[in-house]
């Protein structure tokens, strides 16, 4: 009994100093370690959530990388006539139309969801005549391969413009989901940096993709 009555009688003043330091060390390591595990936390569901916004912009860079590499694997077989380079060919071809399963396909009154349809519509024509190039190349019929070959290439710039397009007005629907996101997570503030990246096509190599904004001040407007 005596030793449960001293131990209710122990206060912070009974304690000797290392004590007292050692408790306070770990009060404020554990205060620090919670702290830090909220921000990581916070930062973690902020990048996914960003991860998710822009998802379709990386989806749209892969149909892009994919498409020119069809048109690319094409080209070489035609130059080379190689059983590798129809073997690619024909890869890449099939993994084009995986891709162009996601796109939508019908008539919505919608100016992306319209643009997705007519990029599967072109495309398929597209796939239909490379088709026939490679068929007319292998039979070697010289003046049907050249004619499809050309027609192929139009085809190609076209809807290569289009996928263009299309990830430019996704990537500001998506700078505009973004802006909102930011917006009722941080009421009372009106600009908050989104991405330092921008959709297109770089001028020198041709390719499409994700390439550093040439204002590196870019901000989501909503």
């Amino acid at each position: 009994k005596e030793g449960c009555v001293r131990m209710k009688q122990l206060r912070w003043k009974d304690f000797s100093l290392v004590s007292k330091i050692v408790i306070e060390v770990g009060m404020i390591a554990v205060l620090l370690f919670a702290m830090n595990m909220l921000f990581y936390v916070r930062i973690n569901n902020s990048m996914q959530k960003m991860d998710n916004v822009y998802a379709s912009n990386a989806e749209l860079t892969e149909l892009s990388q994919v498409f020119e590499k069809v048109q690319d694997n094409m080209y070489k077989y035609l130059k080379v006539k190689s059983s590798q380079t129809l073997l690619d060919y024909y890869q890449n071809e099939a993994k084009y139309r995986n891709e162009l399963e996601k796109l939508n396909e019908d008539n919505i009154n919608d100016p992306v969801k319209l643009l997705e349809r007519n990029i599967r519509k072109m495309s398929e024509t597209y796939l239909d005549c490379t088709a026939e190039t490679v068929a007319a190349k292998r039979g070697r019929n010289v003046e049907q391969y050249k004619r499809k070959y050309d027609d192929a290439t139009k085809l190609y710039r076209y809807i290569q413009s289009s996928i263009d397009e299309l990830n430019n007005l996704r990537f500001q629907e998506n700078s505009s989901t973004c802006s909102r996101w930011n917006a009722s997570a941080h009421p009372g503030h009106q600009k908050y940096v989104c991405s330092p990246f921008q959709y297109g096509r770089d001028s020198t190599t041709g390719r499409s993709g994700k390439f550093p904004c040439k204002d590196a001040r870019y901000r989501c407007t909503g």
